[in-house]
């Protein structure tokens, strides 16, 4: 499959949103507080998704089909989001190529955080 990677418009920002919240529920039930995921709602990915529309870099299909979606702001990437029929086809690699790229341009060093499980080791 042809995945390209392009900069999200205005327009764009219903469809980032329909990508980015369940994907986020599926990183993040289970990881995070209960009263956090109940703050995720559907306006809280709406009103995010035309707030950062300018900050997003899409995955999509050559028909135009978005399979995810990175978020940079100044030297973060501060959301990455996989459609669940799309993972594990190196859209998520892409996004991260593109957001380390990004990031190059305007800050010189990038950091990420991520959610893990309360059980986990300790890195």
């Amino acid at each position: 499959m042809t995945i390209t990677v392009r900069p999200a418009t205005a327009a764009d920002a219903p469809t980032i949103a329909q990508v980015w919240q369940p994907a986020w529920l599926d990183g993040h039930l289970g990881h995070v507080p209960d009263e956090l995921v109940a703050a995720r709602d559907d306006e809280y990915f709406a009103t995010r998704a035309v707030t950062w529309a300018d900050s997003t870099t899409l995955a999509t299909t050559p028909d135009g089909h978005v399979l995810g979606i990175g978020i940079v702001i100044d030297d973060e990437l501060v959301q990455l989001a996989v459609d669940r029929s799309a993972r594990r086809l190196g859209v998520g690699s892409l996004l991260l190529d593109a957001a380390e790229t990004t990031i190059a341009e305007c800050a010189g060093q990038a950091w990420l955080g991520s959610a893990r499980s309360p059980d986990s080791a300790s890195p």
